[in-house]
């Protein structure tokens, strides 16, 4: 199914997370990197945090509710092992210069930290995911749910690449066979990203539509048409 949703913390209101472009505008945290659109979601997948997963099941289309997410079902509890004492040398020996202030984020062996605590020297990191420990609250709209098998492939598509959602005729679902066929063009076969691509695809696929049990990707190579000098 496609969800619009605004997330926000219940203590204090703010708005952590959105899908739609108004409501990341009106609480300023809007990305203008970010593509703002329903986001997909298979229910029961942890495709999302567990407290929305399972206020999902049974919903139905352009159903709107909320639901309170507490911390062991959002985004865990806070772990006071991992809010940790750093001296300004063992900061440099991180690879971190100059003085972070409170409030900022560093990271450390590829972990971000925010830094609670900046002084004499002395700074404490807080490893914690910003949302540990949080009750959340999430407004949810059901925009659509994927009834077809066509549906179905789109979206997980579009999930992957949206160049590949958006082309027609990219594949053709041989049902005698159970057999799922992607035509991929010269460009689409050698791009160096798309193996990664087709390999998610297949994964989600399998997981999701029981009935296909055979993919194909089939590619047509053309062979250059030669152009003599005298031939312009």
């Amino acid at each position: 199914m496609y969800i619009d949703y605004v997330g926000r913390v219940k203590e204090t209101g703010e708005v952590f997370d959105t899908t739609i472009e108004e409501e990341a505008k009106k609480a300023g945290i809007y990305d203008d990197k970010h593509i703002y659109e329903p986001m997909l979601v298979a229910v029961g997948k942890s495709w999302i945090i567990e407290g929305v997963d399972e206020a999902l099941v049974g919903r139905e289309e352009n159903e709107e509710f909320e639901v309170e997410v507490p911390p062991e079902k959002g985004f865990g509890l806070r772990d006071p092992r991992k809010i940790v004492l750093y001296t300004r040398r063992k900061l440099m020996e991180a690879g971190i210069n100059g003085t972070p202030l409170p409030g900022s984020i560093v990271t450390i062996n590829g972990m971000p930290a925010i830094v609670r605590v900046a002084s004499g020297g002395r700074f404490l990191l807080d490893f914690n995911p910003p949302l540990a420990g949080k009750t959340l609250i999430y407004k949810i709209h059901v925009r659509s749910i994927c009834k077809t098998l066509h549906d179905k492939i789109k979206a997980i598509v579009k999930r992957r690449s949206r160049e590949l959602a958006n082309r027609p005729e990219l594949y053709k679902y041989k049902k005698a066979q159970q057999t799922l066929e992607f035509y991929l063009d010269e460009k689409e076969a050698t791009k160096k990203e798309n193996p990664f691509i087709m390999r998610g695809i297949v994964s989600d696929i399998f997981e999701l539509i029981p009935e296909v049990k055979k993919i194909r990707f089939i590619t047509t190579f053309t062979r250059p048409v030669k152009v003599s000098k005298g031939e312009k």
